[in-house]
């Protein structure tokens, strides 16, 4: 099955650990972070580490998770975990072929296309406190898309490259 086809009950499957994300972080009183169906977002400056330029493609894996493909940094080239900046929303086209991303400021960045922009090149034990927890926002849908092994593209800013 190719990444960009999937079958409706995994968008079910997605949305409601979504929903049930969203709930615990409510729950747990997180306020800067949030998640908008398989979206995550968080604010830059509550990221452990140092922004730097990157530049990539947008690739939505067999499991909905949103990924980078980076290209630069140099060393950092590999399919890192998605985490879009504070204000971002979730982009969902329903068609014969399902398409997801994220839309930030009327923008549209979707599976395929190339970006570049700001982010946190990091692991994902650099997310705030809740990354370093097993239960924890980050580290359950961090973990579900591989980003303990791949590891984290945080947004600050980004456009099409």
């Amino acid at each position: 099955m190719h990444s960009r086809h999937r079958p409706a009950w995994s968008r079910q499957v997605l949305n409601t650990t979504a929903l049930a994300v969203t709930a615990a972080t409510v729950v747990a009183g997180c306020t800067i972070s949030s998640t908008v169906g398989g979206l995550v977002t968080i604010s830059g400056r509550d990221v452990d580490g140092e922004a730097v330029p990157f530049e990539g493609e947008l690739l939505l894996d067999d499991q909905s998770c949103e990924l980078a493909r980076l290209t630069t940094p140099a060393g950092s080239t590999t399919d890192r975990w998605v985490v879009w900046p504070t204000g971002a929303d979730l982009y969902v086209e329903d068609s014969r072929e399902p398409v997801e991303g994220a839309v930030i400021d009327g923008e549209r960045f979707v599976n395929g296309d190339r970006i570049r922009g700001t982010g946190y090149v990091v692991g994902l034990e650099a997310l705030p406190g809740e990354g370093r927890r097993s239960g924890g926002m980050y580290a359950e849908r961090g973990r579900y898309c591989d980003a303990h092994h791949r590891g984290v593209l945080v947004i600050v800013e980004v456009e099409h490259a």
